[in-house]
C-alpha cells in the first residue's frame, strides 16, 4: 500500500430542504484547533505534503480533514429542483423473488454489494472515528409499512440495482444484493483477491445525525482493496434523497467510486458538478440527468482531471472482449449481448448470409444506460452499408431518446457484419465525448440470415423432447415448466416450403411475489439462424416465420425467454418438418 491514499471521502450528497451540516459532527468536525496537526497526520497517510493539502483544501471547499487524519468532503446541499422533480416508473428486472440474488457478474471476484435489508455495524472506522454506536441499522422502507419487502418495494430495488450494475458494467466486478459474507467482503491477506465493499442503504436516523447531521450518502475513500477491513463500508441515507430510486442509484454508485479512490468532479467554484443538458458526471452529482457517466474533467471549467477509467480498470480490471474490431475478427452474433468497456472497444459481430429485408437494432441497458451506439451495417468487404447515431435528446430527469440505433437493408444479398460503437454527443461542454459511453447493450436482428452461432446441435440426440400436445390441427403446443414461469411454445409440427407459419410464445408467471404480468423478450430461432427478438405483450410474443426453404427438412425452432419471471433466460423448443411444395 505504499503511495497509496489511505484518505476518508464523507460524500454528503444532501438535498435541498435540509439543514446543512453542523460544524460539530464527530466525523466532519473542522475546528482551527488542532488543524495543523490533522493535516500533518493526513499527510502522512496520504503521501502529500501540508503545503499542497492546505491548497486543496483552500481551492475546494467540500474537502476537509478528521482527527485521524482522513480526509473527507462535504458536500453543501442541493438545489430544490431535486425534491421536485418526479421519480422515475421503476422497472423489474427479473423475478420479484430473486431480488436479493441479484448478480450483474457472478464470476467475478471482486464485489459491490448493495445492501438494502439492514445489517448491524460494529467494530468499523465509523464507530471510532464518528463514535457511531455498535448497533443494527435498519431495512430500506419507503412504503413505511415495516421491514418485510412488498412486491413494489422489491421492484425500487432492482430498478436502483440494475442502475448501479450498469454504471459499472465495464468492470470485473459483481454489483449484487446477495450478501457474500465477510468471505467474499474482507481481505485477508495481500494475495486475497476476493473481497469488497458494502453499500448500507438505509433510513438509520441515528447513523445520519450521528455521521453527518442530514446527508445522503458517505463513504470512506481508496479503502477497496486496503487491508484493514474496518472501512469497508459505505452509506446511503434514502430518506435524504426522497426515496427515488434514480437518486439512490447515482448515490450508491457515487460512493463505491470514493471507495475505489476517485475524487469529486466539480465546476469552476462549484465542487459538485450537476452536469448539463442530458449528462452529469456519476462523481458529481448528475441526479437530474439521465446520462451519467464516469469523467475525466473534459468540459469547461472542471475541477477534476484525474482519469476515473484508469483508475477503475487499474483497480477492477475490465470484462473480456466479446468481439474484435473488424470483419476480419468478427464473432457469431450469439445471444447478441455485449458490453463496450473503453473508447478504444469496437464489437464486431457476422451476421452469417442474409437474403431478403434486413434490419439490426441495437439497445444500450434498459435503465440507467451509460452507453451511447452508434451502429453501423457493413458488407462482406467490409464496406458501410448503413450507419446510425441517432441525436441524444432529454426527455425527463431519468429517460433520454436517441441511445439506441438501428440499421438496415431492403434487400440483402451475401455475407453481412454489424459494429457497435460507444460514441459522444455534441462537445463535452454541450453534451458529453465518448470517453465515459460504455456499458452494455443488446443486438436483434429482424431478417433471414444463415449463421453457425447456435452452441446446440439441434440433432444431438442429448436435446431434451419436451412433452407435446396437439390441438388436432397440426399445431404442437411445447411447454416447459421451470421455477417461477411455464413457457408454451405453439406452432405447426409440420409446413411446406414457401410458406411463413405463425408461433406464439406465452409466458404464465408462477412465482407468488404480487407480480402477475410477465415481461421481457423472446428470442426465436430457426436451426442456426436467429429470426426475430420480440418483446411480450401480455405475456405473449407472436411472428411469422420467414419463408421457409427445404435445405433441411427437419429443423428445430427454439424460444429463449428472459425476462421478470427468472433470474436467467429459459427456452422452449420444437421440432418442425419442412414439406415440399405443393
Amino acid at each position: 500500500m505504499a503511495g497509496r491514499r489511505l484518505t476518508c471521502a464523507i460524500a454528503t450528497i444532501a438535498v435541498a430542504s435540509y439543514p446543512l451540516l453542523s460544524a460539530g459532527t464527530p466525523a466532519t468536525a473542522r475546528p482551527s484547533e488542532g488543524f495543523s496537526a490533522r493535516l500533518e497526520r493526513a499527510a502522512l497517510l496520504t503521501g502529500i505534503d501540508v503545503t499542497e493539502l492546505r491548497r486543496r483544501m483552500s481551492a475546494d471547499v467540500t474537502l476537509g480533514v478528521t482527527e485521524e487524519g482522513r480526509l473527507h468532503y462535504t458536500e453543501p446541499a442541493a438545489n430544490a429542483a431535486e425534491a421536485e422533480a418526479p421519480a422515475p416508473e421503476p422497472q423489474a428486472v427479473t423475478s420479484l423473488a430473486s431480488t436479493f440474488t441479484l448478480h450483474s457478474n457472478p464470476g467475478a471476484t471482486y464485489t459491490i454489494l448493495l445492501d438494502f435489508d439492514g445489517e448491524r455495524v460494529a467494530g468499523t472506522g465509523w464507530n471510532s472515528a464518528a463514535k457511531l454506536p455498535a448497533m443494527t441499522h435498519p431495512a430500506w422502507d419507503p412504503a413505511g409499512d415495516g421491514p418485510a419487502f412488498s412486491a413494489s418495494e422489491r421492484t425500487l430495488v432492482q430498478d436502483v440495482w440494475r442502475r448501479v450494475a450498469e454504471d459499472y458494467a465495464p468492470f470485473d466486478v459483481d454489483v449484487t444484493t446477495e450478501d457474500p459474507g465477510a468471505a467474499g467482503l474482507e481481505r485477508g491477506s495481500s494475495a486475497d483477491t476476493t473481497y469488497g465493499v458494502r453499500m448500507l442503504i438505509s433510513p438509520s436516523d441515528t447513523a445520519v445525525e450521528t455521521l453527518c447531521t442530514y446527508c445522503g450518502g458517505i463513504a470512506f475513500m481508496d479503502v477497496f482493496d486496503m487491508l484493514n477491513n474496518a472501512y469497508r463500508i459505505g452509506w446511503v441515507f434514502p430518506q435524504a434523497l426522497y426515496d427515488n430510486p434514480k437518486y439512490i442509484a447515482d448515490a450508491a454508485a457515487h460512493e463505491a467510486g470514493h471507495t475505489l479512490g476517485l475524487a469529486h468532479d466539480g465546476h469552476g467554484s462549484d465542487a459538485y458538478y450537476e452536469g448539463h443538458d442530458a449528462w452529469g458526471p456519476i462523481m458529481g452529482a448528475g441526479y437530474l440527468r439521465p446520462v451519467t457517466q464516469f469523467s475525466k474533467g473534459d468540459y469547461a471549467k472542471a475541477t477534476n482531471t484525474e482519469d476515473d477509467l484508469a483508475i477503475l480498470t487499474g483497480l477492477l480490471g475490465q470484462r473480456p472482449d466479446e468481439a474484435g474490431t473488424g470483419i476480419a475478427d468478427a464473432a457469431p452474433l450469439g445471444s447478441g449481448a455485449g458490453i463496450i468497456t473503453n473508447r478504444k472497444d469496437k464489437d464486431t459481430y457476422a451476421l452469417g448470409t442474409c437474403t431478403g429485408p434486413l434490419t439490426v437494432t441495437a439497445v444500450p441497458g434498459e435503465t440507467g444506460a451509460n452507453l451511447d451506439i452508434e451502429l453501423t451495417l457493413l458488407d462482406a468487404a467490409g464496406a458501410v452499408v448503413d450507419s446510425d447515431d441517432p441525436a441524444v435528446v432529454r426527455r425527463s430527469t431519468a429517460q433520454a431518446t436517441g441511445l439506441d440505433a438501428e440499421v438496415g437493408v431492403g434487400s440483402a444479398t451475401g455475407a453481412y457484419y454489424v459494429r457497435v460503437d460507444g460514441v459522444g454527443h455534441g462537445t463535452a461542454t454541450t453534451g458529453y465525448n465518448d470517453y465515459g459511453s460504455i456499458g452494455a447493450y443488446q443486438l436483434t436482428v429482424d431478417g433471414t440470415c444463415a449463421d453457425s452461432t447456435d452452441p446446440v446441435d439441434p440433432t444431438d440426440p442429448g436435446v431434451e423432447e419436451p412433452a407435446e400436445e396437439t390441438d388436432g390441427t397440426g399445431t404442437a403446443a411445447t411447454t416447459q415448466e421451470v421455477a417461477g414461469a411455464t413457457i408454451t411454445l405453439s406452432a405447426p409440427r409440420r409446413a411446406r416450403a414457401g410458406t411463413r407459419p405463425r408461433v406464439v410464445v406465452e409466458v404464465e408467471r408462477t412465482a407468488t411475489d404480487g407480480v402477475e404480468d410477465a415481461r421481457g423478450q423472446v428470442r426465436f430461432r430457426l436451426g442456426k439462424r436467429t429470426v426475430r427478438t420480440v418483446r411480450l405483450s401480455d405475456g405473449t410474443a407472436r411472428i411469422r416465420l420467414p419463408r421457409l426453404a427445404r435445405s433441411r427438412p427437419t429443423q428445430v425452432l427454439r424460444a429463449t425467454y428472459r425476462g421478470n419471471a427468472l433470474t436467467e433466460s429459459a427456452r422452449a423448443h420444437q421440432r418442425l418438418r419442412i414439406l415440399r411444395r405443393r
